[in-house]
């Protein structure tokens, strides 16, 4: 009989577990890729990135603001875009890939003057790229340093959600320092939302 309970409350709670099996999560990490000089053809003078089948290529020099992502096999065009945030001496990508195939790349772009004012943020796909936003936060660090470098990107449920590893950040929206656990974004098609 108490054999015969046993495996009633585990038969309950694997089918339980399938039916309805709690957050499913994808940790996304950082790709450390290194950009290449071009040195000749269209892009000469920018520095390109590469993705395996699509090319991110970031403007240098007096071309700093713009950026172009083309996939490799076709040289279709995805994404042109250029910064009219502020007129900065320094852009900084950082790309975030998951080991799930079906999500995108997270690509990050510091706008950096002395000190970082925001990122940029960016969803890759195989047949899109998109431009999702700008969110005006640096970290707190004596250097007002990148959020690309303190960033945690996580899909949890098929949703994209980026936070921080760092305590303090600043919020040059309001002028206010606030606690790096409490901010936390959605990146979304088009947009980036803030959840905390």
């Amino acid at each position: 009989m108490i054999i015969k309970a046993i495996i009633v409350v585990c038969y309950i709670t694997l089918h339980t577990f399938t039916v309805n099996p709690g957050n499913q999560s994808e940790i996304f990490i950082d790709l450390f890729l290194e950009p290449k000089k071009v040195s000749s053809g269209k892009f000469k003078g920018f520095d390109v990135y590469d993705l395996s089948d699509l090319m991110v290529y970031q403007g240098t020099g007096k071309k700093r603001r713009e950026l172009y992502i083309i996939r490799r096999d076709t040289d279709e065009s995805l994404l042109f875009f250029q910064d009219t945030i502020a007129d900065t001496r320094i852009y900084h990508l950082k790309f975030f890939k998951s080991d799930e195939p079906r999500l995108p790349t997270v690509m990050m772009l510091d706008v950096e003057g002395y000190i970082s004012v925001g990122q940029h943020i960016f969803l890759i796909g195989d047949k899109e790229a998109t431009y999702c936003g700008f969110i005006s936060y640096a970290a707190d660090d004596y250097n007002f340093s990148s959020l690309g470098l303190h960033a945690r990107i996580e899909s949890v449920d098929d949703r994209i959600i980026l936070s921080f590893d760092t305590e303090n950040i600043i919020d040059y929206s309001m002028d206010t320092l606030i606690d790096g656990s409490d901010l936390k974004f959605e990146i979304v098609r088009h947009d980036v939302i803030r959840l905390q």
